[in-house]
């Protein structure tokens, strides 16, 4: 499934044991801090998609730290435990199809159903996307197979394919061999991408080396 990494910020008073517990069981990876300042380099470092905040401090850390991360849309989900007050303010800064809220004190039902709901989207993004990635490797191997029968002159269709792997499947870097029948070294013969101002036409490896 997608990976759900899940970062806690906030004391959560006697919350904190039972968020750890649940997501521990359910085999997530999770870290935490108290600070709002850390927790926000955290959460826009990228490395998290989900964040679960306790937002029932007593002073108003909390709203910079929404409105940041309102503004870099990095996180999938929020999990917010509120009171009546921060209740209001997260749900005016955050988009409620990232935002959910629980009453402090926590109910454990009810947080295992929102993150088994999670899991299971996860699950099914990761389906879609595996499906979607064999369906453009089987475009792209059709239209490879349709100029291979099109076209005559064999290092304008090298050149071609090259192209189409780098673009079609978003490729850094497309390098195409062909074996030297004489020698059998690897001869360079065309290529597409982010090492082409390095790389030359003729250029050969014994097979094996250097690969």
């Amino acid at each position: 499934m997608e990976e759900l990494r899940f970062l806690i910020i906030g004391e959560f008073k006697n919350s904190f044991e039972i968020i750890k517990n649940v997501l521990h069981e359910m085999g997530f990876h999770i870290e935490s801090t108290v600070s709002f300042d850390e927790g926000l380099d955290k959460a826009l470092s990228g490395d998290f998609n989900v964040l679960i905040v306790d937002l029932t401090a007593r002073d108003n850390d909390y709203v910079d730290f929404l409105e940041k991360i309102k503004e870099a849309k990095i996180q999938e989900y929020v999990f917010a435990v509120t009171d009546e007050k921060s209740r209001e303010t997260a749900i005016n800064m955050l988009d409620n199809e990232i935002l959910t809220y629980f009453n402090q004190p926590l109910d454990l039902k009810e947080f295992q159903t929102a993150i088994d709901n999670i899991k299971k989207v996860a699950e099914l993004k990761k389906d879609v996307s595996e499906k979607e990635k064999r369906v453009l490797y089987l475009e792209v191997i059709n239209e490879i197979a349709r100029k291979t029968l099109c076209r005559q002159d064999e290092d304008e269709l090298l050149w071609d394919l090259a192209k189409l792997i780098h673009e079609k499947l978003d490729i850094y870097n497309v390098n195409i061999f062909l074996i030297n029948d004489n020698t059998g070294d690897i001869v360079l013969k065309a290529f597409a991408g982010g090492f082409g101002d390095d790389l030359v036409v003729g250029f050969s490896l014994r097979m094996g080396e250097g690969i």
